[in-house]
């Protein structure tokens, strides 16, 4: 119970459900060698003592030694189809890790297959210390003495928002070169097998055995042109889907975004390296590409700056998302992915806009030149020189396999390997129908044990075949066929099914249900009015009022809507959520590249948002403060909604 509990926890991740410690049996405990020597000579010897009456005297050749080699290769293709079969025939489990060799590892249902992984072991470049660790799915897992775990490795995704400035100087080479050694190359490594890697493995399937198995009988039983034919047509099915995988693999490896110069600050200077050499504590230059087609390559915290970027291909969000950077937030307070997107560049992801720290302060000194009483804007800078082309500056975070973007190549990748229709019906039914099978089968050999002159290999190979009847070889052939089409039908369309397993299921769909809109109606709104504004003397408000959304609107509301928002300006075009850019348009506002709405008709006002604070979920609110210029002077304001 004690050694259950130790293999059962020796991994932390939410989609295992067991690991094991395992090594290498030797030649003594091998079960798929002695265990059917022993039969192989209990054959022999009953055939040549004579134990036998003359009437069953051949029994031991004709149908013991065929059945045991049988078994036997059974047993063995078995170790290919079962990972615990594997386990239970090749390997011993242990307790200690420095006498295991490999560790097994079971995932939870529908997270792909099981598999062995080796253990490693290295020199950890920090202490010195000799660490086993193990690399499963792209990721790299350590061994924690301390909780005798093996865990992932740990990115700087939880640190204090001082911390993160405090490092804006960005790395020496020399950690640079640990934090390479440590967490790797920021690039993903897509398996690229050949064509007869991936045929050996497809003939190694279950059901492509089985198949072989049926033509072999026939072929036994002399039907030549219809086994030869079914032969022919396997292999080349076989052979049609490796070449789907290959494919399916290619373009996988096609969304992946090739290496591009990018700008880093190493050692005090700002110097262009490859994206693949970012690590994270990396601080580099993102701005909006001149090429067009150039992602994000890691996640990424913002330090300074603002960006606009499309996370359509991460989210499916349409809508372009603005990120702010961390100089505004409290110091003091701990960095969360979950609750600060709004500061996190997501690799994978387009840059469509970006404003400079450098640009943003000359063109807020240069709109407050003119008044004496401007706010100053605090900023926790850092002593960083300034990126030289204009970009705005980022700390990298997560990189390789262990971004967004990269759990989603991993989910495409190892989710489901095989396509297959197999389900627990199909199964039932084969084995109602087997039960009828065995029945006849045995009813066969019975009789015909008990007539002398009927030849008993023609008995055995009838029997067989009776039982082999249960399942038509061209049943799978069917089922992925029904599949594949499903699949082609919906790549014709751009859809890419992650789960292939699920799409038997889907005639059993009942309801669908859409979580936004978009989905089925168009994201143009149409602007009725405010309400919300007027109140009764009793302090309620009266929600029937209705007014209509213009330019006469009282200053104060116009000031909320036209400084409380996150609408930028791209290419001379309002980008942002459809309902704020819908309202400014409404009141005759518009908003240019630095923050700054101001007003197109009647007197002219200008608003620029010297800080914004986004829309959370847990506030259910949005924040800003802004600075009001206008005939009647100037003023600061904190807007809400």
């Amino acid at each position: 119970r004690k050694e259950e509990t130790m293999t059962t926890t020796l991994i932390k991740s939410s989609i295992l459900d067991k690991a094991e410690l395992l090594r290498h049996a030797g030649p003594a405990g091998r079960l798929d060698i002695w265990p059917f020597m022993l039969l192989y000579f209990t054959c022999i010897y009953v055939f040549f003592s004579g134990l036998l009456d003359v009437q069953y005297e051949d029994l031991p050749l004709v149908f013991g030694l065929p059945a045991v080699a049988g078994l036997h290769l059974l047993s063995y293709l078995a170790s290919y189809w079962s990972i615990s079969w594997k386990c239970f025939l090749f390997y011993s489990k242990v307790s200690d890790l420095n006498r295991a060799q490999v560790i097994c590892l079971i995932p939870s249902a529908h997270n792909g297959s099981s598999c062995l992984v080796p253990i490693l072991r290295k020199t950890d470049p920090e202490t010195g210390e000799e660490i086993p660790w193990i690399e499963w799915r792209q990721r790299v897992f350590l061994f924690d003495k301390d909780k005798k775990i093996f865990r992932k490795t740990s990115f700087p995704t939880n640190l204090l928002f001082s911390d993160y400035l405090a490092q804006a100087g960005g790395l020496s080479q020399e950690q640079a070169d640990i934090n390479k050694e440590k967490f790797g190359e920021n690039k993903f490594k897509i398996p690229e097998p050949q064509f007869m890697e991936l045929y050996k493995e497809q003939m190694l399937s279950p059901f492509f055995v089985f198949q072989i198995f049926c033509v072999a009988l026939w072929l036994l039983d002399e039907y030549w042109y219809y086994s030869l034919f079914t032969l022919f047509m396997l292999l080349v099915f076989e052979a049609t889907i490796v070449n789907s995988r290959l494919k399916n693999l290619s373009s996988l490896r096609n969304m992946v975004q090739k290496p591009r110069p990018i700008m880093v600050l190493r050692g005090g200077a700002w110097k262009s390296i490859s994206t693949t050499e970012l690590v994270p504590g990396d601080v580099c230059s993102i701005l909006r590409p001149a090429v067009e087609g150039h992602l994000c390559p890691c996640d990424m915290v913002l330090l300074d700056g603002q960006i606009v970027a499309d996370e359509s291909i991460l989210t499916g969000e349409t809508t372009p998302q603005l990120k702010e950077s961390i100089q505004h937030v409290l110091p003091s307070d701990q960095f969360s992915l979950k609750n600060h997107k709004v500061h996190v560049l997501h690799g994978g992801t387009r840059v469509i806009n970006h404003v400079s720290e450098a640009s943003a302060s000359a063109s807020s000194s240069s709109s407050s030149s003119s008044s004496s009483s401007a706010l100053p804007v605090l900023r926790f800078r850092s002593k960083a020189e300034t990126p030289p082309d204009g970009g705005c500056r980022a700390f990298v975070i997560r990189t390789g396999f262990e971004t967004d973007q990269g759990r989603l190549v991993r989910t495409i990748l190892y989710s489901t390997e095989r396509v297959t229709a197999n389900n627990f019906e199909t199964f039932l039914f084969i084995g109602f129908l087997l039960i009828f099978a065995l029945c006849a089968s045995g009813y066969v050999l019975y009789w015909g044990l008990e007539d002398p002159e009927r030849s008993r290999y023609k008995l055995v190979l009838e029997c067989i075949l009776i039982i082999t009847s249960v399942v038509p070889p061209e049943l799978p052939i069917e089922l992925s066929l029904a599949v594949n089409n499903s699949l082609i039908a919906l790549a014709k369309l751009g859809i890419f099914c992650t789960e292939p397993f699920r799409i038997p299921l889907g005639g059993k769909v009942k309801f669908c249900c859409f979580d936004k809109t978009g989905t089925l109606t168009s994201d143009q709104l149409i602007l009725l009015g405010l309400t919300g504004i007027s109140r009764s003397k009793s302090g309620k408000t009266l929600e029937k009022d209705i007014i209509e959304c213009n330019s006469s609107l009282p200053d104060e509301i116009q000031w909320t809507i036209a400084g409380c928002h996150s609408v930028v300006l791209v290419d001379e075009n309002l980008v942002g959520d459809p309902m704020e850019t819908l309202a400014l348009k409404a009141i005759s506002w518009n908003t240019s590249k630095s923050n700054v709405t101001v007003r197109t008709s009647g007197v002219r006002q200008r608003v620029e948002i010297m800080s914004r604070f986004p829309f959370s979920s847990l506030l259910k609110r949005m924040s800003t403060v802004v600075h009001i210029k206008g005939e009647f002077g100037e003023k600061f304001m904190a807007t809400v909604k």
